[in-house]
């Protein structure tokens, strides 16, 4: 089963003008209870945050999250927040598997992120 806050390897298909395209490492982030029941729905999407291994190396930036190599993610690499998008779950490698997991600290700033490009919180001075 897929995890919130786990890397997978993602098939976004061909890239086509801002579309992100190719096989690429992305953070799940559906809520856990959807991922749970997704299998059985009539269009089994998750929501996903691509990777990129061309980092800004910019904390402050809030469009992205630098995640260090760990376990099976081989090379530095930011999450792009606002890349942000839906897949079908056919389109998760789960014969590679789970790359990695987010430390909490890392899924807690992704979240926060997130919101903020969302609109959901307002971003303080």
């Amino acid at each position: 089963m897929l995890e919130r806050g786990g890397i997978y390897l993602v098939d976004f298909g061909k890239r086509y003008h801002s579309n992100l395209g190719k096989r690429r490492p992305a953070v799940v982030f559906s809520a856990q209870s959807y991922l749970e029941i997704v299998d059985q729905l009539q269009f089994p999407a998750i929501l996903v945050l691509p990777l990129t291994t061309q980092c800004v190396n910019n904390p402050a930036n809030l469009l992205r999250v630098h995640i260090a190599p760990r376990e099976k993610l081989e090379h530095p690499s930011e999450v792009i927040v606002n890349w942000s998008c839906s897949v079908d779950i056919r389109n998760i490698d789960k014969k590679t598997g789970l790359l990695t997991r987010l430390p909490q600290e890392k899924m807690k700033e992704l979240e926060e992120k997130y919101a903020l490009y969302c609109g959901m919180i307002k971003e303080t001075a």
